[in-house]
Order: C-alpha cells, then sequence, then structure tokens
C-alpha cells in the first residue's frame, strides 16, 4: 500500500509538472471566470431585473391577467403582441409559447395551450402511452397556478454550468491523453512494465490519479463559475419553478433542483472523461491522437443531428454529458425503461457515467497486461 501511494504521488507529479497543463488550467480559470462574471452585462440589465423582482409571488391567474389587461386599456396601449407582452411584464419569458394575447386571453388559456404543446411534444419524440401516463403524473405534482420568482440571474448560472462541462472535457482531453502515450513515446514503457511494481500497482496508480486529478479540476472550475457567478449576480430566483424559463417542461422541480442535478452531472462525467482520455492514450499511444479523438466525437455531436425517429441512437447523444447538461433536456421527456420501471435520463446517465470508466478500467488492464508479456 506504501509503494502504491508512492507511485500515485508520482503520476500526480508527471501530470501536474507539464507545460500543457499548466497553460490548459490557466486558461480554463480565466475562461471560467469571464463567463461567471459576464462583464458584458450592462446596469439597464440589473434595472431590469430589479423590476422583475418586484413581482414575485405574482401568480399566474385569471385575476392577474385581469389586472394586466384593466391596465393596458387605461394605458391605450395597441393589443399587440410585442406592447402587450412587454407590460405584461412577468409574462414575457412565454412570449414563445403564445403567439398572441387578445383581450379574449386568459390563464386557462395559457395552461390549455402550454398542455396541448407538450402533448405535440410528447408525439414527435414517439412516445409511448405508458410514457405520456407516466408524465400526466409529474405534471399533477406541479402547483398550479405557477407562482413568479424573478429566474433571469439563476438562470445565467445554470446556463454557465454548461461552460464548466465543457472545460471539463478539455481538461481530461489535454491533460490526460498523454498518461500513458508519453511513456511509450519516451520510450520508458517497457523499462517500467518490467519493474517489480511496474504492472498492477503502476497501472493502477496512473488510473487512480487521473481520475482524482479530473475530478478535482472540474470541482474547480465548477465552483469558481459558481463564486463568480454569485459575486456578480447573487442567487436570487433559485426557487422559481424551471417552467418559467422552459414552458413546455414537465418536470416537477426548481431551478436550486435543476442546479444540484448538474453538480451530479459533472462530478459523473469526470470519471467517464477521464476514463475515456486515459484509454485512447493507453490504446492508440499518441496522445496528440487520442486529444483529437475525443474533441472531434465533441464536435461530430455538435454538427451531425441524429432524427429523432432513431430513438436509442438519438437518446444516447442526449444522455452525453455535454448535451445532457443543457437545459435543452427540460424539453425532452423520452424515458428510459429498466426492469419494467421508467426513470428520466438525469437518473440513468449518472450511473452510465460511472460504470463506463470502470469497464474501460478492465479493458484497460487486459490491454496492458498482454503488452506486458
Amino acid at each position: 500500500m506504501k509503494q502504491l501511494g508512492i507511485q500515485c504521488y508520482f503520476e500526480l507529479y508527471k501530470i501536474v509538472h507539464t507545460k500543457q497543463t499548466r497553460i490548459a488550467l490557466a486558461v480554463m480559470v480565466v475562461l471560467t471566470l469571464l463567463s461567471g462574471l459576464q462583464l458584458n452585462k450592462q446596469e439597464t440589465y440589473f434595472e431590469q431585473s430589479r423590476q422583475m423582482e418586484t413581482m414575485d409571488g405574482t401568480k399566474l391567474d385569471n385575476a392577474t391577467i385581469t389586472e394586466i389587461r384593466q391596465a393596458i386599456d387605461l394605458a391605450n396601449i395597441d393589443w399587440d403582441k410585442e406592447e402587450t407582452w412587454s407590460y405584461a411584464g412577468f409574462l414575457y419569458p412565454l412570449t414563445g409559447l403564445v403567439p398572441s394575447m387578445d383581450k379574449a386571453f386568459t390563464a386557462d388559456d395559457f395552461y390549455q395551450i402550454r398542455s396541448t404543446q407538450i402533448k405535440q411534444t410528447m408525439k414527435e419524440y414517439a412516445l409511448s402511452q405508458k410514457e405520456m401516463d407516466w408524465w400526466e403524473k409529474q405534471e399533477e405534482s406541479i402547483e398550479k397556478p405557477f407562482i413568479y420568482t424573478s429566474f433571469f440571474h439563476v438562470q445565467s448560472l445554470i446556463n454557465n454550468m454548461t461552460n464548466v462541462c465543457l472545460l471539463s472535457l478539455l481538461c481530461a482531453a489535454i491533460c490526460l491523453s498523454v498518461v500513458f502515450s508519453n511513456e511509450h513515446r519516451n520510450g520508458t514503457d517497457a523499462l517500467i512494465r518490467t519493474s517489480k511494481y511496474g504492472k498492477k500497482e503502476a497501472y493502477l496508480a496512473k488510473w487512480i490519479m487521473g481520475f482524482l486529478f479530473e475530478l478535482a479540476c472540474t470541482l474547480l472550475l465548477g465552483m469558481l463559475m459558481t463564486a463568480a457567478t454569485f459575486l456578480r449576480f447573487g442567487f436570487h430566483g433559485m426557487d422559481a419553478i424551471v417552467q418559467w424559463g422552459i414552458p413546455l417542461s414537465s418536470y416537477s422541480m426548481t431551478f436550486l433542483q435543476l442546479f444540484k442535478t448538474q453538480w451530479i452531472l459533472l462530478i459523473t462525467a469526470s470519471f467517464l472523461f477521464s476514463g475515456l482520455a486515459m484509454f485512447l492514450s493507453l490504446v492508440i499511444r499518441n496522445g496528440i491522437l487520442a486529444m483529437a479523438g475525443m474533441i472531434a466525437f465533441y464536435l461530430c455531436t455538435q454538427f451531425f443531428i441524429i432524427p429523432y425517429q432513431w430513438r436509442w441512437l438519438s437518446q444516447i447523444v442526449q444522455m452525453l454529458p455535454t448535451e445532457l447538461i443543457t437545459t435543452w433536456t427540460l424539453n425532452d421527456h423520452r424515458l428510459i425503461s429498466v426492469f419494467g420501471q421508467y426513470h428520466t435520463m438525469y437518473t440513468i446517465a449518472p450511473v452510465c457515467y460511472l460504470l463506463i470508466p470502470v469497464i474501460l478500467f478492465m479493458a484497460g488492464y487486459s490491454v496492458y497486461q498482454r503488452e506486458t508479456r
């Protein structure tokens, strides 16, 4: 055990004390802080946000719609889409859901339109009747009428966590793709494997420190992003329901619960990223190709759209960490059946993120042992 500890320290030293690691981490820290602070936001943004916060606690019911209608009539504002919705204030985020708000518009109309569009989305995803029934139960747990809480600041944090996930992927691709390949390039791999602790212990030490290094970097970037966003905007709106930002979502959760879910995805995804980087480094034996392979795969998922009709393939792509962590997932109602029980992708994905590195570790060990003989 003592020898394993020494080897772990040596492997960590090799990862950290490389020029590409130090440069990559420095750049990622700067990008994280810039993304969190969002220095391009002007004072008018904060003034509008403060005005929206005065509407906290307002219910989206017929009484509120009536008050808005009376105020619009009193102000002699034309009943066109832009002016009406802007005057409605807290309803403005819903303009993409409701095409117009004329004099006959009621809160009941809004909930009916929302329900119709959700069902239409489910049909586009080719959901089964059992899946639709499952979501119907989730809808029943969402409190109606919706109670408004200004969420614009916390939505910035939620969106920025997507950037943290991408930086975590780049960190693994840049820093861990050389864990095995550098020794092959330097010609020291054969010497290490013939030493007393160069087989099982050396292999285990590399994976342990690779996992811990990537986890530490992900936690660092995530906490920096959270701290920068908090200092710039604060955490107001964490208790807002996600339907204010994503009206067609049937998830019964607040932005705070979504934020916690994103952290779970980030932490478990760090093991997936590091495991994949080290496995490619071992198999390909070329750090540049291993890094390029991870980045190329990510780019392919961004440029090539898989039709929803290819359900399993498109759903697997949606379960990739860089996709799943986005708010768009809240609009995806596709479920996964395990032993007759339905689960969301938020539940299944973290398990996969932890299981896949274990498989890669065992497969990589077979390759490592075969090369030792």
